[in-house]
């Protein structure tokens, strides 16, 4: 029974280490984008004290950084949209039905993991630039969604594989088709999948740099992302601007995550236990 209670201490001890490491980086960014530079400038580790909120008025009011927000969430809804439909049908067509090279194909989208974005992006503006979707919110949601596709589908066919054949065989005597026991029934048992699945390309596409500074040319359109590299000098960083820019730019997805994030941790192991 010690034995028990000395791990159980430990198991606890290391929790809260491993959240002060993991939360410290957040506290980090708005504890400076609420210093002065001269405090900044002084130690980056001090405690505010001033609450100094000129750079989140500066970056709102006279840079009009809710546009660049607006331009983001537009880009992320249609991305979000693109990429679960087409990996909700893909993944339920690999799980439930045996069809040719199903493994091949199931492997073949699981590769996307395995790329860097980054290396691929000469391909992908060649391909957008021969279709003449450059500098346009589709092309850049027609590579997030399809860079975002393997991890969906990872997820989600684990879970459709889970769901009970004898499930399937009761809605197929009372006549429900395969589409309607998709959308009656299996949408709504996978909630917690497509929610994880969800929050896994949303954090990818409003932090994403690469695609949105290749992609878009027009300062107008560009994302809350590569906004950033409008709140550094060339020769002066003004850090209160920065941490700001940043802490304005994290904060949508923080609230996100603290609104999902039931669904995220049962999303993750959705369809790890058959039974």
């Amino acid at each position: 029974m010690k034995k028990i209670k000395i791990r159980k201490v430990l198991f606890q001890i290391l929790m809260v280490v491993v959240s002060i490491v993991t939360l410290y980086p957040i506290f980090f960014i708005y504890n400076n984008s609420l210093r002065t530079n001269m405090e900044i400038s002084s130690s980056f580790l001090g405690v505010a004290k001033s609450f100094y909120i000129q750079g989140f008025k500066y970056i709102i009011v006279d840079k009009e950084a809710y546009l660049f927000l607006i331009n983001s969430i537009i880009v992320v809804t249609g991305s979000l949209a693109i990429c679960l439909i087409i990996s909700i049908l893909v993944s339920y067509r690999l799980a439930r039905f045996n069809i040719k090279f199903g493994n091949g194909i199931y492997i073949f989208f699981l590769l996307g993991i395995i790329l860097s974005h980054q290396t691929s992006i000469v391909p992908i503006y060649i391909i957008l630039r021969y279709l003449k979707l450059i500098n346009t919110y589709f092309g850049l949601m027609i590579a997030f969604s399809a860079w975002n596709l393997s991890i969906s589908i990872l997820i989600l066919t684990a879970f459709f594989k889970s769901i009970p054949k004898e499930l399937e065989d009761a809605a197929t005597i009372d006549g429900c088709s395969n589409i309607g026991f998709l959308l009656r029934i299996v949408l709504p048992l996978a909630k917690a999948p497509i929610s994880t699945a969800a929050l896994l390309s949303v954090v990818f596409i409003w932090n994403d740099l690469i695609f949105p500074i290749t992609l878009i040319n027009s300062p107008k359109m560009k994302l809350v992302s590569s906004s950033l590299i409008y709140f550094k000098g060339q020769y002066f960083a003004d850090y209160n601007l920065l941490f700001s820019a940043v802490g304005f730019m994290i904060l949508p997805v923080i609230v996100l995550y603290l609104i999902f994030q039931r669904f995220f941790v049962s999303g993750i192991f959705a369809g790890a236990i058959k039974e």
